[in-house]
């Protein structure tokens, strides 16, 4: 679940000067510990699905545009595998 954090106009402009509160490369996504894998859409990516990573599959592969429709097959393993990916063209 990813939430939003609120604080006073003036503890956040504190915060930007001393640079708390960048998001690192690690945890890029706030409320997100890395364990579980992520699926993402909405990006319009073209050629052959693969994986973003061990742990992000994108399943957006521009269907409206005469791409692919793509799927993951998720089986809880901790690390994606490319081979569980599946497509057609529709």
């Amino acid at each position: 679940m990813l939430s939003r954090v609120y604080c006073r106009p003036a503890r956040a402009a504190a915060r930007r000067a001393s640079g708390a509160g960048r998001l690192s490369a690690t945890h890029a996504l706030i409320g997100h510990d890395g364990a579980k894998p992520i699926f993402v859409g909405h990006y319009w990516l073209t050629g052959t699905p693969a994986l973003l990573s061990a742990k992000v599959a994108c399943v957006d592969y521009s269907v409206a545009k005469g791409g692919k429709l793509v799927a993951y097959r998720w089986d809880s393993e901790p690390l994606l595998e490319n081979s569980k990916l599946d497509w057609v063209r529709l």
